[in-house]
């Protein structure tokens, strides 16, 4: 949850900057993460998921709201520079991969969106 003192801040920002930072790295190492997820509790939680384009799986036991987003293939809203080349990168290795990725949702993985 984010501190409503936070949202929109400065410190926000860096904070979502650098994870989508680290994601770059770990994508010029080899290393993806193909799917992420979020456990939505307020409203600006939900429109901040819908923002960046998760899409709603379903509600929880609890009561918040389970989101999903994916980055292979990369179906996120580019929304600063830094998410600009992640997503770049993202669909370049998407495109070198998408038949050992539709092999893979073939033989009982999570079907591609």
């Amino acid at each position: 949850m984010i501190d409503p003192a936070y949202q929109g801040s400065d410190a926000f920002r860096l904070l979502y900057e650098s994870y989508l930072t680290r994601l770059l790295e770990l994508a010029k190492r080899e290393m993806y993460v193909v799917e992420i997820m979020a456990d939505v509790i307020t409203e600006d939680g939900l429109r901040l998921a819908e923002f960046v384009g998760m899409k709603r799986l379903r509600e929880s036991r609890h009561g918040t709201f389970i989101y999903k987003g994916t980055l292979l293939p990369p179906a996120l809203r580019v929304t600063t520079h830094i998410c600009k080349q992640l997503t770049g990168f993202y669909k370049a290795k998407y495109a070198e991969l998408k038949e050992l990725l539709e092999l893979s949702h073939a033989d009982g993985g999570a079907p591609a969106e």
